[in-house]
């Protein structure tokens, strides 16, 4: 067998169960988005549902061939699997078939998709989809995501960054050429161009790592600030073990989600104003991409600003997972051994990861905060900002505007939180499985997503589904209670969790979320958004069972 077969029948054989079903669900996709109805409205609609899934299979891609799903990305050490490191194979080989499949069948699925799902669906109201321009962009994102993750590094951190700076701009390239009908003929050569580049980096990146001659560097500052915590007096004894665990665990975890909050501050803040005027030109021009009266209330500086109220979340969903998990030096461990026979309950280890969670969370949400508070002092944008919120204010006076603005941001801190500790139980679970729940779980939430886009252009069913809230946000109601009984009954039972440590935790949801249906019910009007929507989406999204999961999950794992 060739060596470029035998590269592809290892990437085959490790994750053929995942690209088969991939493969069958693009052809269903080509075959049920021609049976689609006539009418364009709801074709686009149920074309973009159906298609939902392929915005989880494509990162899934970029981190297959990649080989990213194991390393640490915020280490030093090259990411290229050290098994291939004594196969008979020149190193332009070992790096260039991989390369060359995954950009294939990245290219691949995004012309299947596009093409064979996605045009037929969406050409009848208008939209015409291109093709060749994002499929090598993909190609290039995963060329330059290889080449950078197998490469090693001389400074801990500094990995992430670098995508970040290669990738975006890819990204852009994309929306430029579609927005402002740049030529797609250069945009295709720079595409080509970065690929050639990024193999040749990848090359010498290898080839380094091959060697073990990877550079090791310390940040400025960081060996002058270890010498005098060195020479000061030594650090006192943990009076704890969960003083202990939480130090671990904010050590080990503590620093991913303010990491990721402040990449994607700077990479939001320079275009808030380029955004706004979008927005502005949009409403103007009769295109509806946030609520009229929301818009009114706020402007849309700070509109746009606020926008890591929405991605605060999502990145802390993300991070959950990983804060769950019981690693040892790489990621393909599910469990550790050192610290699942840590002689320490298993409510201590919750305990624990609840509290480096919620360090991390203020952490990040200071850093955000701070550089927003920045942006607006030095932007130029301070006095038009300063007076629309000074209008703002004059539209709600009293007591109200401050403990509503008090409730946003504190709301905001503590859903960030929810968010993170809601996945630490398909981290501690330590299961395959659990990613399929993730993803059946992302894909639920989007299609709600898209359900709600679709009903704000059919007012035919309004009156229908407000029918069904008060029935829906009652079962709602009635599932969870069933789930959170059932639960914290085992909890209870099995001893991992004392009962007043239970009813503090029902308190403190029942807490948060009176004070959340407070804040939306005093931001959206009553005759737009009903008690039983605000009920039903409330119940959805502040986790309580998979809260409770967490322990059950832990103790499981360590006990199997």
């Amino acid at each position: 067998m060739s060596p470029s077969l035998a590269l592809a029948y290892f990437l085959w054989t490790r994750h053929r169960l995942a690209l088969s079903l991939f493969a069958v669900y693009l052809l269903a996709l080509m075959v049920l988005c021609r049976a689609l109805p006539d009418e364009p409205d709801a074709a686009a609609f149920w074309g973009l549902l159906l298609a939902t899934p392929c915005a989880l299979a494509f990162p899934f891609l970029l981190v297959t061939f990649s080989f990213s799903r194991e390393p640490r990305l915020e280490g030093r050490e090259s990411g290229f699997p050290s098994s291939f490191w004594h196969l008979p194979l020149p190193t332009y080989a070992l790096v260039g078939w991989p390369m060359l499949w995954g950009s294939v069948v990245l290219a691949l699925a995004w012309l299947t998709l596009s093409w064979g799902a996605l045009r037929p669906a969406l050409r009848p109201a208008g939209i015409e989809l291109p093709l060749g321009c994002p499929a090598l962009a993909l190609a290039a994102a995963l060329a330059w995501l290889q080449a950078i993750t197998w490469m090693p590094f001389p400074l801990p951190w500094l990995r992430p960054f670098v995508l970040i700076a290669l990738i975006s701009p890819l990204a852009a390239m994309v929306m430029l050429t579609e927005a402002f009908d740049f030529s797609v003929a250069i945009a295709n050569g720079i595409f080509i161009a970065s690929m050639l580049a990024s193999y040749a980096v990848a090359i010498v990146g290898v080839s380094r790592a091959r060697r073990g001659d990877g550079p090791y560097w310390t940040w400025p500052g960081w060996s002058a600030l270890q010498r005098w915590i060195s020479s000061t007096q030594a650090r006192p004894g943990f009076r704890s073990p969960v003083g202990a665990q939480v130090w671990f665990e904010r050590r080990r975890v503590g620093l991913g989600f303010p990491v990721m909050m402040f990449v994607s501050t700077l990479a939001w803040l320079p275009v808030i104003p380029t955004i706004a005027a979008f927005v502005d030109d949009a409403h103007r021009g009769g295109l509806t991409l946030v609520p009229p009266f929301i818009l009114h209330e706020v402007g849309s500086l700070w509109l746009v600003a606020s926008y890591p109220l929405i991605f605060a979340p999502f990145l802390a969903s993300v991070c959950g997972w990983e804060m769950g998990k019981l690693p040892g030096s790489r990621r393909d461990l599910t469990v550790s051994f050192f610290l699942a026979t840590r002689p320490i309950s298993s409510g201590t280890f919750i305990r624990a990861k609840l509290e480096a969670a919620a360090l991390s969370t203020f952490l990040g949400w200071i850093v955000t905060g701070t550089a927003i508070l920045l942006w607006i002092a030095l932007g130029g944008h301070a006095a038009e900002m300063a007076e629309s919120f000074g209008a703002l204010r004059q539209r709600h006076p009293g007591s109200s505007f401050w403990i509503g603005l008090a409730l946003l941001l504190g709301g905001a801190l503590v859903m960030t939180w929810l968010q993170i500790v809601q996945g630490l139980w398909l981290g501690l679970a330590g299961r395959t499985w659990t990613n399929a729940i993730a993803i059946l779980g992302m894909a639920f939430f989007v299609s709600l997503l898209f359900l709600g886009l679709w009903l704000a252009k059919a007012p035919q069913y309004w009156q229908l589904c407000f029918d069904l809230l008060p029935w829906l946000a009652i079962a709602t109601v009635a599932l969870k209670g069933f789930l959170v009984f059932h639960v914290s009954r085992i909890l209870i039972h099995r001893g991992l969790v004392a009962r007043n440590i239970i009813r503090g935790i029902l308190a403190f949801w029942m807490l948060s979320a009176a004070g959340l249906f407070s804040l939306l019910y005093w931001l959206f009007p009553s005759d737009r958004v009903s008690v039983s929507a605000l009920v039903f989406v409330l119940v959805l999204a502040l986790p309580l069972t998979r809260l409770l999961l967490a322990p059950l999950a832990l103790d499981w794992n360590r006990h199997r």
